[in-house]
């Protein structure tokens, strides 16, 4: 499969694992091609998302990279859930006024009202999903992708033991914030400390591999 990434088509990240021992359950092998059709309708619908609004379609493949970084890096397994979640994360936008939406994207003085409803989109991609079948736990990550990391004094279960409905809306929301500061401008590691500080709204670990992804060369500005 191939995307567009800085108008030149380069190969795209496989969704993982590719590769299965020959002796595998007929319900695994299901399973993998469940996951490949998943993660090739997600890329469609972020190409539909980036010919409606060029900019969330751009913000998107750059929260999925870091995404998909991250979930190497802490050895996540099925990470393609996470990934299709990442390229569904922003999907909720296109049922709100695109007048309001390019508002916001203009940095605009917005009333309350509008405020929450830009916030909503979490919600509205949940509910755009609610038919899909096979997506029950990406569509909650989406949901609560903006609900904070823990409260102050809650001791939370290592990564590896962790919910995957939590832990997938923790990496939508640490990752989706990181880009933020980076395409602003701010230097990757700056960025990751400025979202230590705010303690319990990030889980640690996401941003300890964060850290690391910005030790690399970061991200292009001109995705």
């Amino acid at each position: 499969m191939f995307e567009q990434n800085d108008f030149e088509l380069v190969p795209s990240a496989p969704w993982e694992p590719l590769v299965r021992e020959p002796d595998a359950e007929p319900a695994a092998l299901v399973n993998i091609v469940v996951a490949g059709t998943l993660l090739d309708v997600a890329k469609l619908v972020t190409t539909l998302l980036r010919v409606t609004y060029p900019d969330l379609g751009a913000r998107t493949d750059r929260i999925t990279e870091l995404v998909r970084f991250v979930a190497r890096r802490l050895e996540l397994t099925q990470s393609w859930e996470f990934e299709v979640a990442a390229r569904l994360s922003q999907i909720g936008y296109l049922g709100l006024d695109p007048e309001l939406v390019a508002a916001g994207k203009r940095g605009e003085a917005l009333s309350e009202e509008h405020q929450r409803e830009l916030a909503s989109h979490p919600l509205i991609a949940r509910d755009l999903l609610a038919e899909v079948a096979r997506l029950e736990n990406v569509r909650e990550m989406i949901g609560r992708q903006s609900e904070p990391f823990t409260v102050p004094g809650c001791q939370m279960d290592p990564v590896a033991s962790r919910d995957r409905v939590d832990l997938g809306a923790h990496l939508l929301r640490a990752c989706a914030a990181f880009d933020e500061l980076v395409w602003a401008g701010t230097d990757g590691g700056i960025a990751a400390g400025r979202l230590r500080s705010a303690r319990t709204e990030f889980c640690p670990e996401i941003l300890d591999a964060l850290a690391t992804w910005a030790e690399g060369p970061g991200v292009s500005r001109a995705a």
